[in-house]
């Protein structure tokens, strides 16, 4: 598995809880500005607003990052979005982390269309 600083962008990465269960995401924003994000949502989660995600909901019930890949941009070109999305797509079937065995809310599929 790649290592990435937190300034590293377009980098599909993942959570893990002390509890075991895994959330793949990804991000075109730095490592760190996605951190904060999660950790903003989950400082500030309630239910039913913008603060309730898989993630931040949870952390809230159960009380509980690292960067699975760095994608780069491709030298036969192609949308660097579209590749983020496949890339998030592939880890989180390989590491099973659909609910309720993990976070991820669904395995989306549309990106390989």
């Amino acid at each position: 598995m790649p290592f990435a600083t937190c300034t590293a962008n377009f980098v599909v990465y993942v959570l893990k809880c002390p509890c075991g269960k895994l959330y793949v995401g990804k991000t075109i924003s730095s490592v760190n500005t996605r951190t904060n994000e999660h950790k903003n949502n989950i400082r500030n989660f309630k239910a039913d607003t913008y603060n309730d995600t898989p993630v931040s909901r949870h952390f809230a019930t159960a009380k509980h990052n690292k960067v699975l890949e760095v994608v780069t941009k491709s030298p036969t070109g192609g949308d660097r979005n579209t590749m983020l999305l496949q890339r998030e797509a592939r880890w989180i079937r390989r590491l099973d982390c659909v609910y309720p065995k993990g976070m991820n809310e669904q395995l989306n599929l549309a990106c390989f269309l």
